[in-house]
């Protein structure tokens, strides 16, 4: 008992902790976006990166409005905003912002001497369509700095897929086989344009029928432009996301 008293009480100082260093934030946020609707869903955290800085992501909006994302690097000591990402968020079947939807992602993307980036991952909380042959979540954003201005050169990656092989994903429609693919992402040695090639491994589970549990691995590659992150190709599982030339 005195284990398990210990372990909950350093989770709890933990979650304190975290809400003690974002405290504020997301009020200089919303002044530096001129922003005066409240934060729907809210993600924030130091960058292990650079202790100096905090990662955020806010959504800003009313109910009936599309929200208003914000992401920012903010000084942890002066709560100044360093640099900022803004856009209009539109809401729709698929795409609604609930208190859990957004995620820091800090993981050690080091594109470029110099350059590394992090990622917001979002998860909409969305019922989507009734009966649909495919489903998504967990979308990859990553951003790198440029000057005042956060710049997205990876855009929303589904890294958790999943489509339908028979039948549909909603009750009463028959039995159901389809694969879920759950990806990662690696930083490869080779570059283009000055940026460090990514490399998306995707883990492939057939769920149902007479492979149920089968696994297979697939990886893409995907290169920099100048601008942004392109595909080689376009598997099943990221079949939403721009091809190169």
């Amino acid at each position: 008992m005195k284990i398990l008293y210990a372990l909950a009480a350093g989770l709890w100082m933990q979650a304190v902790s975290a809400a003690d260093v974002c405290d504020g934030v997301a009020a200089a946020v919303a002044k530096s976006a001129d922003v005066g609707a409240p934060a729907v869903s809210a993600a924030c955290k130091p960058w292990p990166h650079d202790p100096r800085l905090l990662l955020s992501a806010y959504a800003f909006g009313n109910d009936e409005d599309d929200k208003t994302l914000v992401v920012a690097l903010v000084d942890a000591a002066t709560r100044r905003v360093v640099s900022s990402y803004q856009a209009v968020a539109a809401e729709d079947a698929s795409v609604h912002f609930g208190g859990n939807s957004l995620r820091i992602d800090a993981a050690p993307y080091q594109l470029a001497p110099g350059v590394r980036a992090f990622g917001i991952r979002f998860a909409s909380d969305a019922r989507g369509a009734s009966c649909p042959d495919g489903i998504w979540t967990d979308e990859l954003t990553l951003f790198v700095a440029d000057g005042k201005a956060l710049r997205p050169v990876l855009r929303g990656v589904p890294m958790t897929r999943s489509e339908a092989r028979k039948g549909m994903f909603c009750s009463g429609a028959g039995e159901l086989v389809f694969d879920e693919a759950r990806l990662t992402v690696g930083v490869a040695p080779s570059t283009s344009h000055g940026y460090a090639d990514l490399v998306l491994s995707a883990r492939i589970t057939r769920q149902g029928g007479d492979r149920q549990g089968r696994v297979t691995t697939e990886r893409q590659t995907l290169r920099y432009d100048g601008q942004a992150y392109r595909a080689t190709a376009q598997p099943w599982w990221l079949s939403f996301f721009p091809l190169g030339e």
